[in-house]
């Protein structure tokens, strides 16, 4: 079971995934509504502070990243990655541990629960927000949406478990070379 655990977050990491949720209420309790109401129009700022005014701003620049991001995720196929390779580990796991097939749904649940891409999306916008700008998401966007992006998208899902199994192949082949070196640095 911890094999399959770890296993799952690995791929979910290496696979990209995505982020979007309501944005978090927390640095400025409920000013998040009173952005969203039009109250944080330059006219209010003359009734509030600069430094409020600076708060809401941050707030609909967050709000506006995480909705570029989201867009991106969604267009780029995230989802349905992350889906798809959730139910290619759990199909496996249940192959190799036939014991777990019993607690599959229960597997299932948690996955879209807590993994899951609604469970997830805002983090995961959250980082591409850190390496990418709205403008280069929105760009981003336009390019998964076109054919040649829809394509491109839909052949990195099929390369995904291809490229993942010639790594495997790979390193259990080497393995041998590995102990060898090992063992020598050991001397």
């Amino acid at each position: 079971m911890k094999y399959f655990c770890s296993l799952l977050l690995a791929c979910l990491i290496l696979s990209s995934a995505g982020a979007e949720s309501e944005t978090p209420r927390t640095a400025v309790g409920n000013s998040f509504d009173a952005a969203e109401a039009g109250e944080g129009t330059p006219e209010s700022a003359a009734l509030g502070n600069a430094a409020d005014q600076e708060r809401f701003d941050a707030i609909r620049r967050q709000k506006a990243g995480r909705e570029a991001a989201i867009a991106f995720l969604r267009a780029k196929g995230t989802e349905e990655m992350l889906n798809s390779t959730f139910q290619r580990l759990l199909e496996e796991q249940c192959k190799t541990v036939p014991e777990l097939a019993a607690y599959r749904k229960v597997m299932e649940e948690f996955y879209h629960e807590v993994l899951g891409f609604e469970a997830l999306k805002v983090e995961i916008a959250d980082l591409y927000l850190k390496h990418f700008t709205i403008r280069e998401l929105q760009e981003l966007t336009r390019f998964y949406q076109s054919d040649l992006g829809k394509k491109y998208a839909a052949a990195e899902v099929a390369l995904s478990p291809e490229i993942t199994l010639l790594f495997l192949k790979r390193q259990q082949e080497k393995m041998p070379e590995l102990e060898k070196r090992l063992q020598a640095a050991s001397r």
